[in-house]
């Protein structure tokens, strides 16, 4: 029996190219799931209606940031993509589960959902979020830049459009940090959202 010459060369060289890559190299990190936090509030801070029905969303967001890594700035111009840290689900649905929990929390309401859950029932009212900016930059802030309105889910009628701007320190380039410090811009959105609710539909 004759021995096939060609296993002496590519044999040795599969054993080598194993060691260089798979030795030598290591294995790939792991992935890392990230989820936004609720605020936690132990009594209602604002008054609305219970019988009043109101969906946050649809919440659009910037097209790159629309992806399950996470992206963070790495100088005035440029964007970081990380392979290795990333959202649980669409960042744009963090977002807008976020907003109607907090809301609910703070007014007392079970009757607000994110758009996602649009079906449970028939809504009142609707919050629309455009978030234009939210700019990570590690080690030093997040901004969150949105515009949003209030409005009439059956007639599309606003009541209210407005703009708002955030800023929340980052001391470290911890991504555990930049979730927490994100969840706290979003608290402060909340809470900015819910007033604002309460003075246009509060009375109803």
């Amino acid at each position: 029996m004759k021995k096939n010459p060609a296993f002496h060369v590519i044999c040795p060289f599969a054993i080598v190219s194993w060691l260089l890559f798979g030795g030598c190299f290591g294995r790939t990190p792991p992935v890392r799931y990230y989820s936004l936090l609720p605020l936690s509030v132990s009594t209602a801070e604002v008054g609305l209606p219970q019988e009043i029905g109101i969906v946050v969303g649809p919440v659009s967001i910037p097209e790159i940031l629309s992806r399950p890594q996470i992206v963070t700035l790495h100088s005035r111009n440029g964007v970081q993509v990380s392979q290795y840290e990333r959202w649980t689900g669409q960042l744009q649905n963090e977002i807008a589960a976020i907003l109607a929990e907090n809301i609910s929390a703070l007014s007392g309401s079970d009757r607000i959902i994110p758009y996602s859950r649009e079906n449970v029932f028939q809504p009142d009212y609707r919050l629309a979020i455009s978030i234009n900016h939210l700019d990570i930059k590690m080690s030093e802030e997040i901004r969150l830049d949105a515009t949003w309105s209030i409005k009439e889910a059956k007639t599309g009628r606003a009541l209210l459009v407005r703009k708002s701007f955030f800023q929340e320190p980052l001391t470290s380039d911890s991504y555990d940090e930049m979730v927490q410090a994100q969840s706290r811009i979003l608290a402060t959105f909340s809470r900015e959202l819910a007033r604002e609710l309460s003075k246009r539909i509060g009375n109803q």
